[in-house]
């Protein structure tokens, strides 16, 4: 497993999400009321990212379909349909910077 630096703590908007990329894998960090989580930056509707969705009580909706997902767990809370959920990452705030953990299972 190995730490990855991908952007400044500033730089993850309140409530807000941001796009990063981690050995070409697409992530997105979150900002949840204070709170930095990332998950897969791929809606599993159809493939959209999710880091310009809207931040509500803990959890992402998909900007282009409304799809929704806890952001501690991944889940896909919507009514919308049934599909396996996000991959979450670690996050740590290490000198103003955001890091991401990937683990072994997750590289490549």
């Amino acid at each position: 497993m190995a730490w990855y630096d991908v952007c400044s703590r500033t730089e993850v908007p309140p409530d807000g999400g941001r796009p990063v990329d981690v050995g070409g894998r697409p992530i997105a960090v979150f900002d949840d009321r204070g709170v930095l989580r990332a998950v897969d930056n791929v809606c599993r509707h159809l493939g959209s990212p999710l880091d310009g969705g809207w931040v509500e009580r803990g959890c992402v909706t998909c900007p282009f379909h409304g799809w929704r997902y806890d952001l501690a767990t991944g889940e896909v809370v919507t009514l919308f349909g049934r599909s396996r959920g996000l991959r979450t990452y670690r996050v740590r705030v290490a000198g103003g910077r955001v890091l991401v953990e990937v683990t072994d299972e997750e590289d490549g």
